[in-house]
């Protein structure tokens, strides 16, 4: 495959600023992605020093990068207009016009593999709007933090709102003609150059939407009791679920005058649907779990050990369910096999310092969104004794209260038995329509829309530009498209876009066909496939990797390769007594679902540690 790398310097990205006010800021810039590292074998909590010679690669408020240079209106921060210099089309009539909601369940994966893949998201991908770090407070909408439809702000440098056609179906009824939307905040980069925006997570699979993205946040999850645990509430059954919010008067979430609390986790979206709460609160039982098995074995151990060390063996096994159980899926055996992204069988994989793990504006701002597509309009719940409810999304955004009633369970047997959404260019109207939609609302906000606005608002190219980057095709006509995707929403897109190259990259790789074996199509399993070799190779505390501060012992290396997402849920999860081995894909014939005490048991003794006697 022919395969693209970024380009390293834009225009007035090599401008001489010797002599200027802005030659100090480069040099504080320099200063500080230049910082003194020392080898360890436990991660920075702000992927800060992972490399030892860029100790800013990675690290949380840092600039995305790119593939391929940022398409801008002005070269500068303008957003994309259409190749014939008119404007692109509207975000909301492309989302109506291509992205409709049509029922087409998978008959291959279960709804489990969406929820992971936001999960996962949530622990790397991250644009905020203010460039500012501080502490998570708000919780809810967070769509909601700048009015961008007033008469005031619509012209502001910090909004990038819409019209809402006239004629829209749904809109319409209720007179709604602005779709609010601020701006990604510019990434202040060390050099002139095009807008670039800022990741505020750590870039690896680090499992910081469990841990935080600073130490200061950290710190205030954790027990510090001297058992290495994470901060807990129980629930009305006596189960271990997530905090409550540190700030219910303040945090946009929590009505604390009815009494429900909202609550807290690494990432501050933790609240925002019940599958994504549900794995939250399972991986802060299983570091729990985790820190209690060590502190057993390991009485010597202190606090900060036991938190380490438990922390390093669960970012272990998110990573093995993300490159052993996730990515075959997603982008299909073939294309898993060209990037190098398997799990060995035995043996080690091997650092490369010269590789850049940080996000890609690509990546996180189109391809990544995938999942929206295979995301189902209602979350079906199974009870301990088999009994089937479902949940509509759109009444459940930012509402978790019933996880103290034991809804994780319930929800999170239900994403593993049922099918997900086929990846396609339809999207369910939970999302399209009802996005955030609070309960005393008749609308929320449209993913889809949002989704391509944000696409331009990023400087990211046409889908054409990629097709050619990945594979060498040059795109000239819309008829050319025929091969990688369906005629009639080839004719959808042609009767939108004025030129073939004005297609929104999210649209376009949404529109085709499978890869075979995987779910998203050859563009977006491309940019997907670059940004997880980055994230494997570049990463010197990947799992896998040998002769690192960081490595685990053979002993213990084949221990955490026996790691599945199903034991993890039986084990963390009241009640439950089966489960099907691969939880990604559906129950049949090849992936029974089995008694829990028959899927591969991680044998915790590999890291039992012989006290020195002084």
């Amino acid at each position: 495959m022919k395969m693209f790398w970024e380009d390293e310097f834009h225009g007035l990205a090599r401008t001489d600023l010797s002599g200027s006010r802005l030659q100090l800021v480069k040099e504080q810039c320099h200063r500080l992605s230049n910082g003194i590292c020392r080898p360890g074998p436990f991660r920075e909590m702000d992927g800060s020093c992972n490399n030892l010679d860029h100790s800013d690669w990675g690290v949380a408020f840092s600039c995305m990068r790119r593939l391929l240079p940022p398409r801008y209106a002005d070269g500068v921060s303008a957003p994309r207009i259409s190749e014939t210099g008119g404007e692109l089309p509207n975000p909301r009539l492309v989302s109506t016009t291509v992205h409709v909601d049509f029922d087409r369940p998978s008959r291959e994966t279960s709804h489990m593999l969406m929820q992971w893949g936001q999960f996962l998201d949530h622990d790397f991908a991250l644009a905020p709007i203010s460039s500012i770090p501080g502490e998570i407070i708000d919780l809810g909408n967070p769509n909601d933090v700048i009015d961008c439809c007033s008469p005031e702000t619509r012209s502001s440098p910090r909004c990038f709102s819409f019209d809402i056609p006239p004629t829209d179906h749904f809109f319409g009824k209720y007179g709604e003609h602005c779709m609010n939307f601020p701006r990604s905040a510019r990434c202040p980069l060390c050099s002139l150059g095009p807008r670039q925006q800022i990741d505020s997570l750590t870039s690896f699979v680090d499992g910081s939407q469990v841990y935080g993205s600073s130490l200061e946040d950290s710190l205030k999850l954790r027990t510090l009791q001297g058992d290495g645990r994470l901060k807990f509430d129980v629930g009305r059954r006596g189960d271990m679920i997530l905090p409550a919010s540190f700030h219910p008067h303040e945090d946009q979430c929590s009505r604390p005058e009815h009494g429900d609390l909202c609550f807290r986790a690494g990432d501050e979206r933790v609240n925002e649907q019940p599958g994504l709460t549900a794995m939250h609160t399972l991986w802060l039982r299983q570091h729990n779990f985790v820190a209690g098995k060590l502190a057993g074995l390991n009485p010597h151990w202190d606090d900060e050990r036991i938190f380490q060390e438990a922390r390093r063996i669960v970012i272990g096994q998110m990573q093995m369910i993300t490159y052993d159980e996730f990515l075959p899926l997603v982008v299909g055996k073939s294309f898993h096999r060209e990037f190098g992204l398997e799990v060995l069988p035995y043996g080690y994989t091997t650092y490369n310092k010269q590789i850049d793990p940080s996000i890609l504006n690509e990546f996180a701002g189109a391809a990544y969104r995938f999942g929206h597509t295979i995301l189902n309009g209602d979350f079906m719940q199974i009870d301990s004794r088999g009994r089937i409810s479902r949940v509509k999304l759109q009444d459940n955004f930012f509402k978790p209260f019933e996880f103290r009633d034991g809804m994780m369970e319930r929800i999170v047997r239900g994403l593993a038995k049922q099918t997900s959404q086929t990846f396609d260019n339809f999207i369910t109207n939970d999302v399209t329509n009802h996005l955030y939609r609070l309960t005393n609302e008749s609308f929320g906000l449209d993913l889809i829309s949002l989704n391509i606005q944000r696409g331009r608002d990023h400087g990211i190219r046409g889908y054409t530009d990629y097709l050619k980057g990945c594979f060498g095709l040059r795109v000239t006509k819309f008829e050319d498209l025929d091969s990688a995707m369906p005629r009639p929403v080839r004719e959808r897109l042609q009767r939108l876009y004025t030129h073939v190259n004005d297609i929104d990259l999210f649209t376009g790789g949404v529109s085709e066909y499978s890869l075979p074996g995987g779910v998203v199509g050859p563009t977006f399993g491309c940019i997907l496939g670059i940004q997880f070799w980055r994230l494997k190779y570049g990463d010197r505390y990947y799992f896998e990797h040998g002769g690192q501060a960081g490595s685990f012992t053979p002993a213990q290396l084949t221990e955490l390769r026996r790691t599945t997402l199903s034991k993890i849920i039986c084990d963390n999860s009241i009640g439950h007594q089966s489960a099907q081995r691969y939880v990604f894909r559906t129950i049949s014939d090849s992936n029974p679902e089995v008694p829990c005490s028959s899927l591969p048991v991680m044998n915790m003794d590999a890291w039992i540690e012989i006290p020195v006697r002084s």
